[in-house]
């Protein structure tokens, strides 16, 4: 087929390769020298030119030289996709980085999430995460939801604006979502409408164009999945710095399962899980000379104290937010939570009764009063409560997270043993116990009380909620067991 090609000498390649860095930041490698030799000669053939020479000049200094090099473009950045590619990277979307993201927001009282697909070539990234996005927060019509989905290939631009896919493309999606979110002609897929107000698909070069567009401002994610894989280094770290720049306080990045950011930049953490890694923008550019768990030791939720559960979606992601009219519970330490009227907090010295409504009035409060930073307040009326019940489990429980976010490590293993002592089924005592161990690198002993936790677990259906913190299923603290365990393996004593 190459033979009745005009050929590249190494020369020209090498003039056509400076010229498309620094127009798109593409660089060719060895192994795909021959689609830009082809789509070159496509061109050539175009203009009815007969020398490589002669359309690099018209690139190089003609006026339609800026439109000519988008025709050449659309020929070599043609890229294979499909929906939900890398279920992984969704599996973690969905379970942990779009809950996150929302309780987060909900705190704050800010309804508004602002996605963006970095190189959507022909949207069906883009859509997976609107799709994704109705999954998990089925209320997503009373939100605010921005998914901007870029590329600099028009015709793929053109194709995620029509919406319209073969067998191919949703090959990996379930059956369920096919039915749900799919109107199906034969071999034909149209998205639905609903999925498709979601998302929003316009034109961006990653090198040239500027990052002013509102819609990529304090971004929430961005996925941006094999693009650097074809930049060189110095594009890669100008690109990844407007990325960090684009994305809002604790926003995700999700790259490519082969491209990573080492040597490339240090303003985010890597964020491990089983199958996969992703990325989250840190406030500081140093790292801390720390081993962090795969999680933190997550917070009480004092809706656990009074045995009102929550409904949770079918598929155990995210909880639903409460009707109308339903008091919602506060969480300890900046989860969601209705603020209290200050005046209405008892005094300390008053509280105490043996009756379990006004025990539970307590540990409300001391929940309050740690929302508030006021550590030492919430300590007093928890000791009160162990007054008056020395078996208090929750009381216990809020003294230990307490104590670990006041820097006490010893204090929150003393706290988190009582708690065992007076519920030894409490899971997340022996996960918050492996925690702490690991962050002192005491590997041996969070090797230890990460098998606890998993021992407990594994006896439970995978679809239940931890008590004391109602974000976490079963499956999910297996994952974040399992995982602190391979950290631990890694690293040995």
């Amino acid at each position: 087929m190459m033979k009745d090609i005009l050929p590249l000498s190494s020369e020209d390649f090498g003039l056509f390769q400076e010229l498309l860095i620094k127009t798109c930041g593409l660089q060719f490698e060895e192994d795909r020298n021959q689609s830009l030799h082809f789509a070159l000669w496509q061109r050539l053939q175009h203009r009815g030119y007969d020398s490589y020479q002669e359309y690099y000049n018209l690139l190089k200094f003609h006026p339609e030289g800026r439109l000519e090099i988008q025709e050449l473009l659309d020929l070599i950045t043609i890229g294979e996709t499909y929906f939900f590619r890398n279920k992984a990277q969704f599996n973690v979307l969905m379970r942990f980085v779009l809950p996150e993201i929302i309780q987060r927001k909900l705190y704050s009282r800010d309804k508004s999430i602002r996605i963006w697909s970095a190189g959507c070539s022909r949207g069906d990234e883009a859509y997976s995460m609107a799709i994704a996005m109705m999954e998990v927060l089925p209320s997503y019509k009373e939100w605010s939801i921005s998914i901007l989905g870029t590329d600099i290939n028009r015709n793929g631009l053109a194709c995620a604006k029509e919406a319209t896919y073969g067998e191919k493309d949703i090959s990996h999606l379930p059956k369920e979502y096919l039915d749900k979110y799919f109107n199906i002609q034969g071999s034909t897929y149209l998205l639905n409408s609903d999925v498709r107000e979601l998302v929003q698909f316009e034109y961006h070069n990653l090198v040239k164009d500027l990052y002013i567009d509102k819609r990529i401002q304090n971004t929430d994610l961005i996925f941006c999945r094999n693009v650097t894989i074809y930049f060189n280094c110095q594009t890669t770290q100008r690109v990844i710095e407007n990325f960090y720049n684009c994305l809002a306080e604790k926003g995700y990045l999700f790259l490519g399962h082969t491209e990573t950011l080492w040597q490339i930049a240090n303003k985010f953490e890597r964020v491990e899980f089983p199958q996969t890694f992703i990325y989250r923008k840190r406030l500081s550019a140093i790292q801390e000379d720390v081993t962090k768990p795969f999680i933190a030791i997550p917070e009480i939720n004092i809706e656990d104290l009074t045995s009102v559960k929550e409904p949770v979606t079918e598929k155990g992601f995210f909880l639903q937010e409460q009707k109308s009219g339903l008091q919602e519970k506060p969480k300890l330490l900046g989860q969601i939570a209705t603020p209290f009227d200050k005046a209405s907090l008892s005094s300390p010295n008053n509280i105490i009764a043996q009756d379990r409504d006004q025990i539970l009035t307590c540990l409300t409060n001391a929940t309050i009063l740690a929302n508030g930073a006021k550590y030492k307040e919430a300590a007093d009326i928890l000791a009160k409560v162990i007054e008056e019940d020395n078996l208090s489990v929750e009381a216990y429980y809020l003294l230990g997270v307490l104590s670990y976010k006041s820097g006490d490590f010893k204090k929150a293993e003393t706290q988190f043993r009582k708690v065992i002592y007076a519920d030894p089924d409490s899971v997340l005592a022996y996960f918050n116990l492996g925690n702490i161990y690991l962050y002192q690198r005491k590997f041996s002993g969070a090797d230890r009380e990460f098998r606890n936790a998993i021992r407990l677990l594994e006896k439970r259906p995978k679809n239940e909620q931890i008590r004391f913190c109602e974000d976490f299923t079963v499956e999910f603290l297996l994952m974040a067991c399992r995982n602190n365990l391979l950290e631990i393996s890694k690293r040995g004593e």
